[in-house]
């Protein structure tokens, strides 16, 4: 802790009972008064950190003399009490307590007692398909195995250990090496996909899908594995627009969780990731009501682990509610769900990650594009460029900048020029296979810009109607997304303004 003011965000982020629970665990070491508590509540009673402040409060007391190696003891205290509180919330936490529970008693030379604690450990491990723990498990075996054993037995289980280590080991190696694929694919998606190019698509998951434990599914042997192949499936697709292949990994990835339910919170925060990436996929290409609620029961049923991460939560629920009304041009009940985004979750907005925030934004000025509140559009694109420092790369600014060409117009600030549209289609094209659909549409804001008025419209606006209107799918998907619908709602009011279609 380098900051002092980290001491100051962690103790007001403790709830009532994570802080009596601290006080309480202090004081059963330190009958009375101490130190750590007269630190803690002399801290927790300022709203924003002043050292000054808090020295001229504390200046009867000698600890203030080391008053940073107080602090720093002081932070240390509760991150230790608060591992006590949550060691019990996750599997993972409760083998690694039972595993330093083995250690102390191996070194204390308690070598049956370690070994019944040892068991306990891999049982759990084993129940809840934790390889990785059940390797680390059998590397304390191993130590403890010659000091279980006599002459007459230890051949046999020298011989049991070798074979469930090698059946382990291999198991973890596959496990491993689709974490590393999935790692090579899921951080560029997160960071700079989620508005893509074909090029970056090709570079980024071209040689991932090529890779032998991606062709084949009988190749995943242990249900983190499936659920990465499965991911990494969906996350191809997504990033290419094939809505239809991409809710066919999603089915199928989600159809593992439902059959598997405890594994929700073995691996939480892959389920959270899967969660989010499967929503927002069912918003943009298939959102029917009843698929979304049931979606919505899921978020609903995580258990948050902190106030701050229940905010998170709150937030993401909905901003889902928020971006499914806006797709299916619902806006009656939006209104109070964005003044909830607005007013009441600043604080958990600014606690997801940029890449997160742009996306959110984003939406908010769709929002305001299709009320025509045109001044808060362009003051959204700001904040867009704010959080993105300057350095927005062209594939994820094109659809802002999008916006912002039309908000221009719209406004008639300047005038919009051939280059301007040819630049824009340019972006869009990149989009691969469907590009032709938002090429289409680039150049029908072209020919409406560049358009003399026409009582009868031409041929080729009858026909963008038509595609407008579509019956095809996979067309009607791209359609529908977000993205387009600036376009798309754009475009008709343009045609029915003007030549009153």
């Amino acid at each position: 802790m380098k900051d002092p003011r980290d001491l100051h965000s962690i103790i007001k982020s403790l709830s009532k009972s994570e802080k009596r629970h601290f006080k309480m665990c202090v004081n059963s070491v330190h009958k009375n008064e101490n130190n750590y508590t007269i630190l803690f509540d002399a801290i927790d009673a300022q709203d924003e950190y002043n050292e000054l402040k808090l020295l001229r409060k504390l200046k009867k007391h000698t600890f203030t003399k080391q008053i940073s190696r107080t602090k720093y003891l002081l932070y240390e205290q509760i991150l230790k009490v608060l591992r006590q509180l949550y060691s019990t919330r996750s599997e993972h936490a409760k083998i690694g307590t039972l595993l330093n529970s083995v250690e102390v008693l191996f070194h204390k030379t308690f070598y049956h007692q370690a070994f019944e604690v040892l068991k306990r450990a891999k049982k759990i491990a084993i129940a809840n398909e934790l390889y990785g723990l059940q390797q680390e498990i059998l590397e304390r075996e191993k130590l403890l195995l010659p000091y279980l054993e006599n002459n007459k037995t230890i051949r046999l289980a020298i011989s049991e250990f070798l074979n469930s280590y090698e059946r382990i080991a291999q198991l973890v190696k596959t496990e491993n090496e689709y974490k590393a694929l999935h790692s090579k694919v899921r951080l560029y998606y997160d960071s700079i996909l989620n508005f893509h190019e074909t090029s970056q698509v090709d570079a980024i998951f071209g040689k991932v899908m090529e890779h032998p434990l991606i062709s084949e599914k009988s190749n995943a042997t242990t249900f983190l594995s499936q659920v990465l192949f499965h991911e990494i499936h969906f996350l191809n697709a997504n990033a290419r627009s094939n809505f239809a292949q991409a809710n066919y990994f999603g089915d199928e990835m989600f159809s593992m969780w439902e059959v598997k339910p405890a594994m929700k919170n073995v691996f939480r925060e892959v389920f959270i990731r899967q969660l989010r990436d499967y929503t927002f996929c069912k918003i943009s290409s298939d959102h029917s009501q009843k698929k979304i609620s049931q979606l919505l029961k899921e978020w609903k049923s995580i258990k948050s682990y902190s106030k701050e991460e229940e905010g998170i939560f709150v937030l993401e629920t909905d901003i889902i509610h928020f971006s499914l009304q806006l797709v299916n041009k619902s806006y009656s009940g939006i209104e109070a769900i964005y003044y909830m985004i607005k007013e009441h979750h600043l604080t958990s907005l600014k606690k997801l990650p940029g890449h997160q925030q742009i996306v959110i934004f984003y939406h908010i000025s769709v929002y305001h594009f299709m009320k025509k509140d045109y001044s808060k559009v362009i003051r959204y694109i700001n904040q867009i460029e704010t959080i993105a420092g300057g350095k927005l790369r062209p594939h994820v600014l094109k659809y802002v900048k999008l916006m912002e060409l039309i908000v221009r117009f719209e406004l008639d600030d300047e005038e919009i020029d051939d280059k301007d549209i040819l630049r824009i289609t340019r972006h869009l094209k990149s989009l691969g296979k469907l590009g032709r659909v938002e090429e289409m549409l680039l150049s029908s804001i072209k020919k409406l810009i560049n358009l003399p008025s026409l009582n009868e419209p031409p041929m080729v606006l009858k026909e963008l109607n038509e595609m407008l209107e579509t019956d095809n799918k996979i067309i009607n998907y791209k359609l529908e997304s977000i993205n387009n619908q600036i376009i798309k709602v754009w475009v008709k009011e343009k045609l029915s303004r003007e030549y009153q279609y």
